[in-house]
């Protein structure tokens, strides 16, 4: 049997969608089902125009975004389908794909990290679009969720947007939390001996410095220090978007996982920081969380969106309300700290967590079968 992964990205790139694609596309494959990538041939789309060209073409799309959009859907339905019948699949596994006008009779499996309702909810940028962009993708993702045979979210708040906003049958969606993108994990033998009690170590790890909350992550560290636990924060993937205090802030900026360099440089952080602390604003899920867990650090961040599904209070961290500043995070971390046989349990229980659940091996254990269901189905 085959199944046919559709993504408008490289499915084998470290880096797409933080990881998650390289990770599905592999705990998809088993013995006896094979997983080819169909979407190659969207990749050089616009590739070719001169900038001034590409900036053109965007201009127009948003002046005319329904009849644009649904212009280039049907261009790509087309690319997809021609290699969609080359490849000869039983089953196509959507991934963030542009498949709504894709027509097909092969059982689709729908996997989203959240609704476009929730993305519009969310994600400012997204509602910063022209209205007819956002009427367009509402419509799209309604189409999607109600052609799939199978719809996996990673989080019970994406499940349930699906439910009550696209009037999605429970019965087809699974919940399936996704894993940690690290390689080499260490024992907590190797945690614990790379972990010193002092100073407290505060890893801010994404891309995005506004909406995952970095300035607050910023009065946290300050807070700490005048409350005299002495404090570092390492900024990993982005760079502040103001002056930061370096005595006690160190920015890395990016790390790329495609290479080894890089990734040691990111496992050794992981290894050695004391909490993961990146107080969103705005959350599908997070892969990064399911990577401190996979190291014992535990996570301090913000009860909102999909985060409580990887993030459980008092287990693998701990969740502030949205409103919280600095100031309230800090109180947090300084009461864990001091209690050093109740951070180390907060470690061991973040890395049980991991192994229980928030691993690629455990996603795909519970995924494969309702698959296999339907490629058996045909």
């Amino acid at each position: 049997m085959k199944i046919g992964y559709v993504t408008n990205t490289n499915p084998k790139d470290r880096l797409s969608q933080s990881g998650a694609h390289y990770s599905m596309f592999n705990a998809l494959k088993t013995d006896g089902t094979d997983v080819v990538h169909i979407g190659r041939s969207l990749w050089s789309l616009g590739s070719r125009l001169p900038r001034p060209l590409k900036r053109a073409r965007r201009f127009l799309r948003a002046q005319s975004a329904r009849e644009t959009n649904y212009e280039e859907g049907m261009r790509i339905a087309q690319l997809l389908q021609k290699e969609i019948v080359k490849a000869n699949v039983d089953l196509l596994y959507t991934a963030n794909s542009p498949t709504s006008c894709l027509e097909t009779d092969l059982p689709i499996v729908y996997r989203s990290d959240l609704t476009y309702r929730l993305y519009c909810e969310h994600y400012p940028i997204v509602r910063r679009a022209p209205k007819a962009v956002r009427d367009y993708q509402e419509e799209a993702e309604a189409r999607k969720i109600q052609r799939a045979d199978l719809i996996i979210y990673p989080s019970q708040w994406a499940a349930d947007s699906a439910v009550e906003d696209y009037g999605a049958s429970r019965e087809k969606i699974l919940v399936a939390p996704s894993g940690a993108n690290v390689e080499n994990i260490p024992s907590m033998e190797e945690i614990l001996a790379n972990r010193a009690e002092n100073p407290c170590r505060l890893l801010f790890l994404g891309r995005e410095w506004e909406r995952k909350g970095g300035a607050i992550a910023v009065e946290t560290t300050i807070a700490l220090n005048e409350m005299g636990l002495k404090t570092e924060l390492i900024i990993v993937g982005t760079q502040p978007d103001f002056e930061v205090p370096s005595e006690f802030v160190t920015v890395v900026g990016f790390l790329d996982k495609n290479s080894n360099r890089e990734r040691a440089q990111l496992e050794q952080l992981l290894k050695s920081c004391h909490f993961m602390h990146v107080p969103t604003r705005g959350e599908a899920f997070s892969l990064a969380f399911c990577e401190a867990s996979a190291f014992g650090l535990p996570v301090i961040s913000t009860a909102t969106g999909g985060v409580p599904s990887a993030v459980k209070n008092g287990i693998n961290g701990q969740l502030l309300p949205l409103e919280a500043r600095g100031s309230d995070y800090a109180k947090v971390i300084i009461d864990l700290f001091s209690d050093r046989k109740a951070y180390e349990k907060l470690m061991v229980n973040s890395r049980k967590l991991y192994d229980d659940s928030l691993n690629w091996g455990a996603w795909g254990d519970v995924v494969r079968p309702r698959v296999m269901d339907l490629l058996r189905s045909r």
